[in-house]
């Protein structure tokens, strides 16, 4: 079964938009077509940046929306022990994806970013956009 990485930007948009790409792909994660794997600097992240746009209210998102997509992750999600070595990369919040994905052998990193799109690839991780990823589990 193909192993991924989502970006906290792809989780984030996932739960901005219901109808978008990256809700698109949860939708399938959860219909068991791939596995997500995770790291707990990874979790730790992702809870820090919806607690930040909970306080800014900047998209109206619910304690109970967030609080249910939160449990949902940890249950299901892979939790990977990030062992591999930490890569130098321009954004230092970037190594974490990198070294979850590396440690985890993911076939693939889901990401909006631009600095980890340039990349392409990363110790044989292919590194997509979330339509890229779609596309690829949609025709699987």
């Amino acid at each position: 079964m193909i192993r991924a990485v989502l970006d906290t930007n792809v989780l984030v948009s996932a739960l901005i938009n219901p109808r978008g790409t990256p809700a698109q792909i949860l939708d399938l994660w959860r219909g068991d077509r791939f596995l997500v794997l995770t790291s707990e600097a990874m979790m730790a992240e992702l809870e820090d940046v919806l607690a930040r746009m909970r306080r800014k209210r900047k998209y109206r998102l619910t304690n109970s929306e967030v609080g249910k997509l939160l449990r949902m992750l940890r249950q299901f999600m892979i939790s990977v022990a990030a062992d591999a070595k930490e890569p130098v990369v321009r954004d230092p919040d970037d190594a974490k994806l990198l070294t979850c994905a590396a440690s985890g052998r993911a076939d693939y990193v889901v990401t909006g970013d631009a600095d980890l799109l340039s990349l392409k690839e990363h110790e044989g991780v292919a590194i997509v956009t979330p339509a890229e990823f779609l596309q690829v589990i949609s025709n699987r």
